[in-house]
Parts: C-alpha cells; sequence; structure tokens
C-alpha cells in the first residue's frame, strides 16, 4: 500500500471515499458532488495505461481524470433522465422535471465534447508513449469497440436532443416522452458496452510484446 504508486494511490481513493460516506448529505448537494468527483477523478491516477513518470505521466493522469468526470457527468446524467420522463407525463411535477432535464441537456453538451477530446488524447498518449505506434491487436480492437459505442451513443443523444426534446411543447409530448424514453434506455445499453470493454482491456498491456 505504501511502497507502489497503485497503493499510495488507492489509500488516497479510500479516504476520499471515507469522507464520502461520513461528509456527504442530500441538503448539501454541493459537498455531495465535490467529493463524488473527487473520488472519481482519482481513479484516473492508476490503471492499465498510466505512463511511466515524468511530465508526460502526469499529463496523462490530469486527462484520464477529466474524462472520468466527463463521462460520469453523461452516463450517470442519463439514468436520472429515466425519472424525469416519468415526472414529465404527469402534469403537477411536469415543470420541475423538464427544468432538471434542460439543465442536464445544457451541461451535457459539454461534457460529451471533453468526453471525445479527453478520449482522443488519452488514445494519442498511450500510442506513442514508445516513441512509436506499437499497439497490441486485441487492446486496440476493443477500444475500437468502445469508441465505436460511444459514437452510437453520441448520435442517440443528439437524436434525443434535437428530434424529441423539442417535441415536449407540442400536441406530441406523450409520444415524445416515450420516444425519448426509449433512446435514453438505448444509450445505456451502451454504455454497458462502454464499462464492459473497459473493465476487460485495462487488465491488458496497450502495448505489443517486443
Amino acid at each position: 500500500l505504501r511502497q507502489t504508486h497503485f497503493g499510495q494511490v488507492w489509500l488516497v481513493h479510500l479516504m476520499l471515499a471515507l469522507a464520502l460516506l461520513a461528509l456527504a448529505r442530500p441538503d448539501r448537494p454541493r459537498l455531495l458532488a465535490v467529493l463524488a468527483g473527487a473520488n472519481l477523478a482519482s481513479l484516473g491516477w492508476i490503471g492499465h495505461a498510466v505512463l511511466p513518470g515524468g511530465q508526460m505521466s502526469l499529463l496523462h493522469e490530469a486527462i484520464s481524470s477529466l474524462h472520468l468526470l466527463a463521462a460520469g457527468y453523461w452516463l450517470g446524467g442519463l439514468a436520472v433522465v429515466l425519472p424525469c420522463l416519468h415526472y414529465m407525463a404527469k402534469p403537477e411535477t411536469a415543470v420541475p422535471a423538464s427544468q432538471i432535464l434542460r439543465s442536464f441537456s445544457r451541461a451535457g453538451h459539454l461534457a460529451v465534447a471533453l468526453v471525445f477530446a479527453t478520449g482522443f488524447a488519452k488514445t494519442l498518449l498511450i500510442a506513442t508513449a514508445r516513441g512509436a505506434i506499437n499497439p497490441a491487436p486485441d487492446y486496440f480492437g476493443l477500444l475500437a469497440l468502445k469508441i465505436l459505442a460511444v459514437c452510437a451513443m453520441l448520435g442517440l443523444a443528439l437524436l434525443n436532443r434535437y428530434r424529441f426534446v423539442p417535441r415536449l411543447a407540442t400536441d406530441a409530448r406523450q409520444t415524445a416522452i416515450r420516444d425519448l424514453r426509449r433512446g435514453t434506455l438505448a444509450e445505456l445499453a451502451l454504455a454497458a458496452v462502454v464499462l464492459v470493454s473497459v473493465s476487460t482491456f485495462a487488465l491488458w498491456s496497450p502495448f505489443a510484446a517486443s
């Protein structure tokens, strides 16, 4: 725990988790968000693709943390969209639910852009870490599957935001809610593919054997 980079980072991660359990309360949402975000971001300091030492390693860890925060907002927000759509179908709770949905949608644009930008930067850093691109075929094959799933999620997100959301203000409101629910469920299914892919190739080296 004390003599490896992984162990040192994991101690910090565990302390942050204890702080989250001890201090976070529903009536203090900002503190809850900060502590939860710190827990998630700390996972960017370890993993299969952490580069060995130097400034490039620090840069990669910072990009990884930002990537996790952006992806956490996107995927975590999708889980909140489903109950919002449920409440939007009821006249007495439609207004606050729609406000939450609009707020998530506005910040979601930035989160999605950060996911793609940091993901591209991470892939570039990993692929060129040894001075030349020498990828392990299995690793980059599964990485390609993850990228395709994320691109499909982006397509669904754009469809939801720019085709179905505007219909919420029309007579086709109930149909729009149904379509949004289906689109969100499809995004969550693709998100599961992404998480399974990451969990799998996190165990592999990104580099081909010398």
